[in-house]
């Protein structure tokens, strides 16, 4: 659905994505009524895209056939481009469980490892400009070279603090920890954040990158055994609430 309305934030009205996939959409249904209720509390308009468009529903998603390209690859090689629109949000609900965290995280590590896989022929492509030499690229570094090699800098780390090693690289740990809450500050304040949650970047550090990092080496080791990996679905508890 596309949501319309007059308030400033919002002058070309917003579209509406309801994520999600396989299995019961019971819990999805259900959350509609309070959704729309929300949208239409503060004033906006409720309408289909092909009302929006004036033309019939069926020619907004027509069926691909099999040897076409997939919508991405489709929408470059037409001219167009995919902006990031800075001044949208979205509502969710966070696992309420270690368990169910971890399933979640596995689920987006493998499925980020597939895109990157499937879309390798763009790294490095100057056709694609900044997706093929600068987006893709920095998401191999960062979020599996990167996240894969944590374990072994800190089993390093560990070793000389146990071995009468630490005294020369405890500072470097302080520094980056320093470093961490600096920037993590900063973040707040561009966002309009409280600048006491930057504090909860150092358990970030401490507990939820190992965590990132068994999850990309168990992603890892299940493609190169080509093990199939469920989808994981998270569990709504329809505990969010909104607010300002």
């Amino acid at each position: 659905m596309l949501v319309t309305g007059q308030q400033e934030q919002r002058p070309q009205g917003n579209i509406i994505l309801l994520h999600d996939a396989s299995g019961n959409r019971g819990q999805t249904v259900a959350a509609l009524p309070r959704i729309i209720d929300y949208l239409k509390e503060r004033g906006d308009q409720i309408v289909s895209l092909g009302q929006l468009l004036g033309v019939p529903s069926e020619s907004l998603m027509p069926p691909l056939a099999k040897n076409q390209q997939p919508i991405r690859r489709l929408i470059y090689d037409s001219g167009f481009k995919m902006l990031h629109m800075v001044g949208e949000f979205g509502w969710t609900e966070a696992p309420q469980t270690f368990t169910t965290l971890t399933k979640q995280r596995v689920r987006w590590a493998f499925g980020t490892l597939q895109c990157l896989w499937k879309h390798r022929d763009l790294v490095g492509n100057p056709r694609f400009k900044a997706l093929g030499l600068f987006s893709l690229p920095s998401i191999w570094l960062f979020q599996i070279l990167l996240v894969a090699v944590g374990p072994v800098v800190d089993a390093l780390l560990l070793f000389s603090l146990f071995f009468g090693m630490g005294a020369a690289l405890l500072p470097y740990l302080v520094a980056f920890l320093v470093m961490d809450l600096f920037l993590a500050g900063l973040a707040c304040a561009m966002e309009g954040e409280p600048l006491r949650r930057a504090w909860l970047v150092l358990p970030m550090r401490l507990i939820y990158r190992p965590l990132l990092a068994w999850v990309i080496w168990r992603s890892l080791i299940r493609a190169v055994k080509g093990a199939w990996v469920g989808w994981g679905k998270l569990e709504r508890s329809a505990t969010i609430t909104f607010g300002a």
